[in-house]
C-alpha cells in the first residue's frame, strides 16, 4: 500500500525460483533453440485433485490460486505435433500465420500457446516452417559444415609435419611398372631408414632431391578456419579458442562488448519472457 516492496514475498519468490531451478530452464531452453532452431518450455502445474491443469483454454493467472505449480519443462520439439486455429495456415494475414495456436502432447493434451514460452534462433520463410517443426533454423546446420572443416584443418597439422619431406629420386619408369613387388619392398626399406632417422643410400649416379613443404603460413590457415566457426556461433575467436587475442595493441575489447550485447540481446529476448511467465504463475 505504501509503494515499497515486500521484502518477505520477495525472498520467498527468489527461494522458489532457485528451488524449481528456472535458471537451468533458460539454459535448457537457449540450449534447444540452437539445437533444434526452437526451444518450448511448459509450467507444471497440477489440480487440487492431483490431476495435470487443463491448459487448452487461454491463459489466466486468475484461475491457478490453489493449484500446485511445480516449474517449468523444456520439450524437444519433436514430442510437440503443432495444431493451429482456423486461417492459421492459409490466411496471411492471420495474426497467427504459420504459428502454433496449441502444441499437443503425447498422452493427448493440448496446450494453448499463452501458457507456453517459445523461442527461435534463425528465422526462416513461412514455406520452410513445417521442415522445421515451425521454429527457426538451428545453429547445428549452420555451423556444421564449418565446424568439420576448421577441424579437418586441425586434423591436417601433424599429418603435414610428419610427411612435409618428400624426396624425389631419378628412376626408369618402365621397369617400376615391371618389377612393382621389388620397388614396393625399397620404398619401405627406404621410407623406415627416414622415419627412424636413418642413413639413406644411393648410387653415386643417381639424382636425389628432397622438396621441404613450409608450415609458416599453416597456423594462420588453421585458425582462420576456426575463426568462421566463431563468426557463426557469434561470439569472439579467442573465447571459443580460449587463446590471447593477437595483433599489434590487441586487448580483445571490442570483440568482448560485442558479444556482451549478444547475451543482453539473449537475455531480454528469451529468458526475460521465460522468468516473467514464471512469476506471474507463481504469485
Amino acid at each position: 500500500g505504501d509503494g515499497k516492496p515486500d521484502n518477505d514475498l520477495l525472498t520467498a519468490v527468489k527461494k522458489a525460483t532457485e528451488k524449481m531451478g528456472i535458471n537451468d530452464v533458460c539454459v535448457k531452453l537457449n540450449y534447444n533453440k540452437r539445437v533444434f532452431g526452437s526451444g518450448v518450455s511448459f509450467p507444471i502445474i497440477y489440480d487440487k485433485n492431483g490431476n495435470p491443469y487443463d491448459m487448452s483454454k487461454p491463459f489466466n493467472p486468475d484461475g491457478l490460486k490453489g493449484m500446485d505449480y511445480r516449474g517449468f519443462k523444456v520439450v524437444d520439439p519433436y514430442w510437440l505435433p503443432p495444431q493451429f486455429e482456423e486461417g492459421a495456415t492459409r490466411d496471411p494475414l492471420n495474426e497467427r500465420f504459420m504459428e502454433p495456436t496449441w502444441y499437443k502432447l503425447p498422452d493427448g493434451r493440448a496446450i494453448h500457446h499463452t501458457w507456453f514460452i517459445k523461442v527461435n534462433n534463425a528465422e526462416v520463410a513461412d514455406i520452410l516452417k513445417p521442415t522445421y517443426y515451425y521454429g527457426g533454423m538451428p545453429l547445428t546446420q549452420m555451423i556444421y559444415k564449418r565446424v568439420w572443416c576448421a577441424e579437418k584443418t586441425a586434423n591436417e597439422a601433424p599429418l603435414l609435419a610428419m610427411s612435409k619431406r618428400m624426396l624425389v629420386v631419378d628412376a626408369n619408369v618402365q621397369q617400376i611398372i615391371k618389377n612393382k613387388s621389388y620397388v614396393y619392398k625399397l620404398m619401405q626399406v627406404i621410407t623406415k631408414c627416414r622415419n627412424n632417422w636413418g642413413v639413406f643410400f644411393k648410387s653415386p649416379t643417381s639424382n636425389i632431391q628432397q622438396i621441404d613443404t613450409s608450415l609458416t603460413d599453416f597456423e594462420e590457415c588453421m585458425f582462420s578456419q576456426f575463426q568462421l566457426v566463431a563468426s557463426i556461433a557469434q561470439m569472439p575467436a579467442t573465447k571459443l579458442l580460449q587463446t590471447t587475442p593477437k595483433g599489434f595493441n590487441s586487448t580483445g575489447e571490442f570483440e568482448w562488448k560485442i558479444y556482451a550485447q549478444l547475451q543482453q540481446t539473449v537475455q531480454n529476448r528469451d529468458y526475460k519472457p521465460q522468468i516473467e511467465k514464471h512469476i506471474e504463475i507463481l504469485t
